[in-house]
């Protein structure tokens, strides 16, 4: 009778944890979604090594980036932040990072794209996502990365894209300095979420999604590889050829438009086949690839 008292006892505590578990993601999901995105405490942690830490002088391509000044750039604690905190209520940013690291640039030394020590890679692709609870829409900005900017605790004014590999990479501090760099371009608001990825990470991610249908818009012919125009279906090399390609193509600004109608274009791909809510899913199973402070 005992042991039959214990184990019913031990159900009991089971079912009332299982409640409140499930209890608390309705209420998350249902009632106050923001309370979902806890403030991380500290530097934001990263997945897995990519590059050593040493700080660059060159770009990828052996364009000198020289800095405008030698004013050390200020940080959050030397700056008040001037935004209204109820300009903040019910919204949550979170900054999009695509690192510039691909094999063929950790490889193979002899190859001219081969990034060292002396040359971290860089976040070529840069968004601010807002997410508004309040008005239950999100926006999204693109942030050219040759925007010369003053990058967190370093001195002079770079490329905004070097504040990853400033910090870093991802081996290092690099999401921290480039969210807080970000805040002080955008006035000091708040950044605390990232999610990044590098070349292979987003080739792998919308393989794992099934490819995209696209209407390709323009001839794109990178590293021996042709994308044609017209309607397709697009796997991850090729969706990332798009997104990637610029020299004789167009400038850095066309190349951001594609990435955001790439990346609509799989969201509305992924709405209408009912794939939403499988992203934990695909998540779990490509967390290797993705590099976040997200729960």
């Amino acid at each position: 009778k005992r042991i039959a008292k214990g184990v019913a006892i031990a159900l009991g505590l089971a079912l009332a944890a299982a409640l409140l578990y499930f209890g608390r993601v309705a209420y998350i999901a249902a009632v106050k979604p923001e309370s979902a995105f806890v403030q991380p405490s500290g530097a934001p942690p990263t997945l897995a090594p990519s590059a050593t830490p040493a700080a660059p002088e060159m770009t990828p391509d052996g364009e000198e980036d020289l800095p405008l000044s030698e004013s050390p750039s200020p940080s959050p604690k030397e700056t008040p932040i001037p935004v209204d905190p109820e300009f903040m209520k019910g919204k949550v940013n979170v900054l999009g990072l695509g690192g510039d690291e691909s094999p063929e640039r950790t490889d193979d030394p002899d190859d001219p794209l081969y990034l060292d020590e002396k040359n971290n890679f860089r976040s070529d692709v840069m968004m601010l996502l807002v997410v508004d609870f309040n008005e239950k829409k999100a926006d999204l900005i693109s942030i050219p990365r040759d925007s010369y900017a003053k990058i967190y605790e370093t001195k002079g004014k770079w490329k905004i894209n070097a504040a990853f590999a400033k910090g870093g990479a991802a081996a290092g501090e690099g999401f921290h300095y480039a969210m807080e760099t970000v805040s002080m371009l955008m006035g000091d608001i708040p950044i605390d979420h990232y999610v990044g990825v590098n070349m292979d990470g987003l080739k792998t991610l919308v393989d794992a999604v099934g490819g995209v249908d696209y209407d390709v818009d323009v001839r794109i012919s990178l590293n021996g590889r042709v994308l044609e125009t017209g309607p397709q279906h697009l796997d991850g090399q090729q969706a990332m050829d798009y997104m990637r390609a610029r020299k004789g193509i167009s400038t850095d600004i066309g190349r951001i438009d594609r990435q955001q109608r790439m990346m609509m274009a799989l969201f509305q791909q992924m709405q209408s086949s009912g794939q939403l809510k499988n992203i934990p899913k695909i998540f779990t199973a490509l967390n290797d690839m993705v590099y976040t402070n997200l729960s």
